[in-house]
Formats: structure tokens, C-alpha cells, sequence
């Protein structure tokens, strides 16, 4: 298993898993299928245009996208010190497998190493 980040070369594979993660979770995410279906491939590129304060990792079984884990560093002075993760999803099968949690343990290595990062990442359910 390979986990990395994500490039606009992986827009196909991107673009395929993300939209069975929409279809699949339909509560688990605040996109919906039905748009992001309709978009174009170049959207799925420009989500995944890695940057230190915004990225997306992703784990490949052979050439296989089976999880991904999305980053955002808070925007302005005086949010730049906290990172948001969000569209964490792991294949069905791979679930309970450990895999979700090598997402975030790799999101978080790297949040970790940005400069002024001083405060814990922020998910949904918790603070890390």
C-alpha cells in the first residue's frame, strides 16, 4: 500500500473514487453526487493542486485509489495556526483494516511540519 499525495495526474482516479465516496456516504460529505457528477475533469484536477496549506493524500493498491484524506490550512492572521481535515473515506472493504487511521496519522505528519502551525488540527468530531 502506498500512501501519497495526490497530483492533477490522478484526476481520473480522483474523480471516479470521490464520486463513489459521494454516492456511497451521502451524509458523510457536504458535496452531492448529483453536481460533482456534472463537473468537468479539470474541477477534480484543481481540487487535488497540491500545496503545503492545501492538499490531499491518497492510498493506492497497485494503481488502485482505495482512501483518501484532504487538508486545509484556516485562512487570515489569526487562523493560519489550524488545519482542517476533511473528505476522509476509506474503500468499504479496507475499512477496520487501519488504513483510515495511516490517513490521518500522514495528514497530520504533515500538517505538523508547516511553518506556524501551532494548533491542533481541527476534525469534525475531535481535536488532535
Amino acid at each position: 500500500m502506498e500512501i501519497r499525495l495526490l497530483t492533477p495526474g490522478d484526476a481520473g482516479v480522483f474523480r471516479a473514487f470521490r464520486l463513489g465516496a459521494l454516492k456511497e456516504c451521502t451524509t458523510a460529505f457536504t458535496a452531492d453526487y448529483e453536481t460533482n457528477l456534472g463537473r468537468p475533469l479539470s474541477h477534480f484536477a484543481a481540487q487535488i493542486q497540491s500545496a503545503p496549506d492545501n492538499f490531499i493524500v491518497g492510498a493506492f493498491r497497485n494503481l488502485e485509489l482505495v482512501a483518501m484524506a484532504g487538508f486545509y490550512r484556516s485562512e487570515g492572521p489569526k487562523l493560519r495556526h489550524r488545519g482542517n481535515i476533511w473528505s476522509v473515506y476509506v474503500a468499504p472493504d479496507l475499512r477496520r483494516s487501519g488504513l483510515g487511521r495511516k490517513m490521518l496519522h500522514e495528514v497530520i505528519a504533515r500538517a505538523r511540519s508547516l511553518d506556524g502551525m501551532t494548533r491542533s488540527i481541527c476534525l469534525p468530531w475531535r481535536t488532535i
